[in-house]
């Protein structure tokens, strides 16, 4: 099972019953070419030209992560 979650300060990232199956926290980075994110529209049109775009991810154990949403909001900046 996979959650995408942005980070917002009215949601929290951990479900409250964390023995649903969620083991893992996936943060990823994508870095655009020139810092200019891509256009869905353009890239399923192949309208953008072909470029490099670089995944930078990390995983963190569940039992990582605090248990407020204010703590969690705090975790995932300083990351």
């Amino acid at each position: 099972m996979v959650y995408f979650l942005p980070p917002s300060p009215c949601h929290s990232l951990v479900p409250s019953d964390r023995a649903d199956g969620l083991a893992w926290v996936v943060d990823m980075t994508l870095a655009y070419p020139g810092g200019e994110a891509l256009d869905m529209p353009g890239m399923f049109m192949g309208s953008c030209p072909p470029c490099h775009i670089h995944v930078h991810y990390r995983a963190y154990p569940i039992t990582d992560l605090p248990d407020t949403s204010q703590a969690q909001l705090t975790w995932l900046y300083d990351r």
